[in-house]
């Protein structure tokens, strides 16, 4: 084991050992979400997270609603599964499904950079 002073003190990995850039977490971080869009007002995160539980894609992770600071629903959401694999078959069978009437818009999260 290397001297304390030889550590990365960000990761607690030895310095040289293989570590991921902001960049590389970020994108694989990202490529386990979904947004999801043209939710109806009222919808819930756990209403949102239970409708992509139930299709048996993955394990999802959490599911969130973007808000006002009013509290009201912004109209869309994210939802984040434990593995890519997971996140790539929602995608393509939850687009256009509906949940609770209203046809939902999904795809890939994007980052805000």
């Amino acid at each position: 084991m290397q001297p304390e002073h030889l550590r990365s003190p960000a990761a607690k990995e030895p310095i040289g050992s293989k570590s991921y850039s902001v960049r590389e977490r970020l994108h694989r971080d990202m490529s386990k979400k979904l947004f999801i869009g043209n939710l109806y007002f009222r919808t819930n995160a756990d209403t949102l997270k239970a409708a992509f539980e139930q299709n048996e894609h993955g394990s999802v992770e959490k599911a969130n609603i973007a808000c006002q600071p009013s509290g009201e629903s912004k109209g869309y959401g994210f939802v984040t599964f434990t593995s890519p694999e997971a996140c790539e078959r929602a995608v393509e069978s939850m687009q256009g499904a509906k949940i609770e009437g209203w046809a939902i818009r999904s795809e890939l999260a994007r980052s805000q950079n």
